[in-house]
Parts: structure tokens; sequence; C-alpha cells
């Protein structure tokens, strides 16, 4: 399984996302129910999951300048 973020580069909350998902399921498999780590345990022995929390990291980057400067733009008109 593959689960992607930032793609498009202007996808804010996506890297986020992925972040917390990666600290729920190691929480989950080191601290949850009986259960839970027996679920988990049995899914991460039949499929691989790899996270890639930002998968644009030079689109993103370009993102949040061109917002700045949007931003800059906008406060010298005032």
């Amino acid at each position: 399984i593959l689960i992607t973020s930032g793609t498009q580069g202007d996808e804010k909350l996506g890297p986020h996302v992925i972040a917390y998902m990666i600290e729920y399921l190691a929480a989950a498999q080191k601290t949850g129910e009986e259960l839970q780590r027996r679920r988990l345990d049995t899914m991460l022995e039949k499929v691989e999951i790899t996270f890639v929390p930002l998968l644009n990291p030079v689109g993103f980057y370009r993102n949040e300048s061109d917002e700045r400067l949007s931003d800059e733009a906008i406060e010298s008109l005032r």
C-alpha cells in the first residue's frame, strides 16, 4: 500500500495527516488494546505500507513562497 500526499504541492494538510497516521499506527501497535494490536500485526504481516508525506517538496516550497509573496503584495496595496 502506498500512501502519499503533497503531490501537487498545494495541499497544506496532507503531510500532517500522514504524519498523524504514522504516529497513530505506531502508538496503537505499541500501547493499543490487545485486539487492536493483533489486528495491526496481522495486517502488517500481509501487506507493506509505504508513507510518503511530501511527494513534491519543490512544489510545496514554491507554493509557500508564492503565498508569502501574495500576502506581502496585498499588504503593500493597503
